[in-house]
């Protein structure tokens, strides 16, 4: 299958450990689109843009429960707030600055606008239910021209995380292998 060369693929890159998928060809997808002409009346950078998700199920997460997240295109996704979820100058994790109640794979000013995109699905049944968010071949912003990342956050009902990186080389180590990324959670009040 397709999943089953990209993990060979990926296997064979240097830096990348353990790499698997989760994918599953049974389980609905769904892309996640961005209203462009909504962010431009706004004047929100095409790039710098966000999508509440209706999760699906209930997450607890750090001991507070959430249906929704705020999944911006910038590689992350906040739970409890949108504030902040444009975003795309990351910074230290845990921070009580905006935004809050981050879970970062592979926060970055990236550019979905440009090519590639966000997908998520749902696996599993209660209650060991997982929501996935995928970045798929997503360009950086400032590089243009660069390569492309993909990488995908699992968040379980019970609020476990699970990051898992596909290829995270755009052509340029200013960017390569998340050197200007962060990486992290932390609790939705910023601790």
């Amino acid at each position: 299958s397709i999943v089953n060369t990209a993990i060979k693929d990926a296997q064979t890159q240097s830096g990348l450990q353990r790499v698997t998928s989760s994918f599953r060809s049974t389980v609905p997808q769904v892309k996640v689109d961005v209203d462009r002409a909504k962010a431009e009346t706004l004047q929100v950078p095409i790039d710098d843009v966000f999508s509440t998700l209706s999760i699906g199920f209930p997450v607890t997460y750090f001991g507070q429960t959430y249906t929704f997240a705020y999944v911006s295109s910038n590689g992350f996704l906040a739970l409890g707030s949108n504030a902040g979820a444009t975003a795309h100058l990351n910074g230290p994790l845990p921070s009580t600055a905006t935004p809050n109640g981050v879970v970062a794979p592979f926060w970055d000013d990236l550019n979905p606008g440009a090519g590639g995109g966000v997908y998520v699905g749902l696996t599993g049944a209660v209650p060991n239910r997982t929501l996935h968010v995928e970045w798929h071949n997503v360009p950086h912003f400032t590089f243009s021209g660069s390569g492309t990342v993909t990488f995908e956050l699992s968040l379980k009902e019970n609020g476990d995380v699970r990051f898992q990186y596909l290829d995270t080389d755009f052509g340029n180590p200013t960017w390569n292998a998340g050197a200007s990324a962060t990486a992290g959670v932390e609790r939705p009040d910023g601790v």
